[in-house]
C-alpha cells in the first residue's frame, strides 16, 4: 500500500455512507492539517485506512455521532484548549482514562478536575502523572472512589502494567503535555520531564488495541505547528501507533464463555484464604482475575496484567484484585 493510500480526506456531509470502510477516522477540531499531513506520509503495516474528517468544536458532538455510525473507532485531535467533556461523553455512566503529567495541566480549566466532577464516570484511571504536580487531596479522593492511578515511575519501570487499565475504558484523554519537551519541543508546560517518545507510541498502541474504546481525545499542543515539526510528526506517530492497534486488536471477552482461547489459573491462598482465579487468552497473551461480587452472585473479570498473576502465586493478594473486591463488595 501506497503512503497516499494511507489516510483519505472525507467531508462530514458524506461520512454517513462509510459503513466498515476505515479503521478509524480522525475528527480534527483545530482547523489546520500539520498533524494530519504529517500522518499522511507514514506507511501503514496492513491493509487499513485513517478516514479523516474536519470539524468545529461546536459540531463535535454531531460529527462524533456520524462517524460512530461507520463502526471506526473515533480520534478526535484537539489542540491548546480543553474539550467540552459534555460533547463527547454520555450522560449515563462510562469509563475514561486520561493520560496527563498531573492535576493541573497549565491550560484554562483542570482536565482532571472536570472529569472528575461527571457523576456519569463510573471506572476511572490516571496514567503517567508525575507526583510532585499531583494535588495530595485529589489523589486521596480518587482513592476514596476506588479509582486508579499509575504514576510516570511505575509506566517507566514497567510500561506493561498501564494495559490493563487502559483496556476496558470507552472514553481515553491523551494530552500531549504529558511528554517531555526535548521529545515533544511544543510543550506548552515546556516540562524537562514525562514520558518519553517510544512510551507514549506505545501507550498509544494499547489504547488501540482496546476493543471498548469509543473516542480518544489526543489535545494539549499548537494548532499552528508545522508538518515537519518534531511535535507533529509525533503526533502522527501516535496516532500512526494507535491505528496500527486498532488493525490488530483481538475481539475477547472471557465472561462470553469462549473457552476455547481461554485457560483458567487457581492459585490456592491457603486455608485460610480465597482461591484466587487468573483467565489468559491464547489469542493475545492477556489477563483477568475473577472477582465474586456477592451482591449479585456473579463473577465480573477484571482487566490485570502477567505480573498480577505473579505476583499471587508467590503467595500475595495483587493490590488490584483488593481494590477491585472492595469496590464490587462494598461494606
Amino acid at each position: 500500500m501506497k503512503k497516499s493510500d494511507f489516510t483519505e480526506k472525507v467531508p462530514l456531509s458524506i461520512m454517513t455512507g462509510a459503513y466498515g470502510r476505515y479503521a478509524a477516522i480522525i475528527i480534527n477540531t483545530t482547523g489546520k492539517s500539520s498533524v494530519t499531513d504529517a500522518l499522511s506520509k507514514l506507511y501503514p503495516q496492513s491493509g487499513y485506512k485513517i478516514g479523516i474528517t474536519d470539524a468545529s468544536k461546536e459540531e463535535l458532538n454531531e460529527a462524533i455521532a456520524i462517524c460512530s455510525a461507520t463502526g471506526a473507532s473515533i480520534i478526535v485531535l484537539g489542540d491548546d484548549t480543553l474539550p467540552d467533556f459534555r460533547r463527547v461523553t454520555p450522560a449515563v455512566g462510562f469509563s475514561t482514562c486520561l493520560i496527563s503529567s498531573g492535576s493541573y495541566n497549565g491550560m484554562p480549566g483542570n482536565i482532571l478536575e472536570r472529569l472528575l466532577s461527571e457523576t456519569s464516570v463510573k471506572e476511572f484511571t490516571h496514567i503517567a502523572y508525575q507526583q510532585y504536580k499531583y494535588d495530595p487531596a485529589i489523589l486521596n479522593s480518587l482513592a476514596e472512589r476506588y479509582f486508579e492511578t499509575l504514576r510516570l515511575g511505575l509506566v517507566r519501570e514497567n510500561i506493561e502494567s498501564a494495559e490493563p487499565l487502559i483496556r476496558d475504558r470507552e472514553y481515553i484523554f491523551f494530552d500531549m503535555n504529558s511528554i517531555r519537551y526535548s521529545d515533544f519541543p511544543d510543550n506548552l508546560e515546556q516540562s524537562p520531564n514525562g514520558l518519553y517518545a517510544e512510551e507514549a507510541c506505545t501507550l498509544a498502541r494499547y489504547i488501540g488495541m482496546n476493543q471498548k474504546m469509543r473516542v480518544c481525545y489526543i489535545f494539549g499542543f499548537k494548532p499552528d505547528t508545522t508538518p515537519g515539526s518534531p511535535s507533529s510528526q509525533l503526533a502522527a506517530e501516535i496516532i500512526w501507533h494507535m491505528a496500527e492497534g486498532i488493525s490488530a486488536s483481538v475481539n475477547e471477552d472471557p465472561s462470553e464463555g469462549r473457552d476455547e482461547y481461554f485457560q483458567r489459573k487457581i492459585i490456592s491462598m491457603g486455608d485460610e484464604g480465597q482461591d484466587l482465579v487468573f483467565v489468559t487468552s491464547s489469542l493475545s497473551g492477556r489477563w483477568w482475575m475473577e472477582i465474586p461480587e456477592f451482591k449479585d452472585n456473579r463473577t465480573r473479570y477484571v482487566a490485570c496484567s502477567l505480573s498480577d498473576y505473579l505476583c499471587a502465586r508467590n503467595g500475595e493478594v495483587p493490590l488490584r484484585w483488593i481494590l477491585y473486591f472492595q469496590k464490587i463488595n462494598p461494606k
